[in-house]
């Protein structure tokens, strides 16, 4: 498989488990295709699928957002000697 360079400050564990998830979903598309699956029903299926974990996905986005800014708003304020916010 072509590195594609995609993840960025992983963990291992991390990395393969997109891997996985890239590798998967390239098996199982071309399994469609070899099926004679309709283009239009493959990318249906896909977007039912990003839908199904939208939402979660997008919470753990907000999540992973508020962590970093918490993380960084202590950071600074330990700089500036703030003890309450």
């Amino acid at each position: 498989m072509e590195d594609t360079n995609l993840y960025i400050n992983l963990t291992e564990e991390q990395e393969d488990a997109l891997s996985d998830l890239e590798l998967a979903a390239d098996t199982l598309i071309q399994a469609c295709i070899d099926a004679g699956c309709k283009a239009i029903d493959i990318l249906d299926t896909l977007n039912t699928v990003r839908n199904k974990h939208e939402s979660e996905l997008g919470r753990l986005a907000y999540k992973q957002r508020l962590q970093a800014h918490n993380k960084r708003t202590k950071d600074l304020n330990s700089v500036v000697g703030v003890t309450k916010a």
